[in-house]
């Protein structure tokens, strides 16, 4: 995350994003994520990102963690 220049003025603006809709000419649609291949996020690198749909993303990056907030500490 961070400030991007748009247009004269300082916005905050997911990384990530900002640099996929830039290399895809568009802006982002709503349902649409921007996964990290590699699970390091720091690495925006166009060969690491890849858009997917909020559902997909959500499965994928939330399989196999541990689940402890409404089932106490896993």
């Amino acid at each position: 995350c961070g400030n991007v220049w748009i247009e004269g003025k300082r916005i905050y603006y997911r990384k990530h994003r900002w640099i996929m809709e830039k290399h895809l000419g568009r802006k982002l649609l709503p349902n649409e994520d921007v996964h990290h291949k590699n699970g390091i996020k720091t690495d925006n690198t166009i060969s690491n990102l890849e858009v997917m749909d909020h559902a997909k993303h959500t499965i994928l990056t939330h399989t196999g963690r541990r689940k402890h907030k409404a089932e106490g500490r896993a």
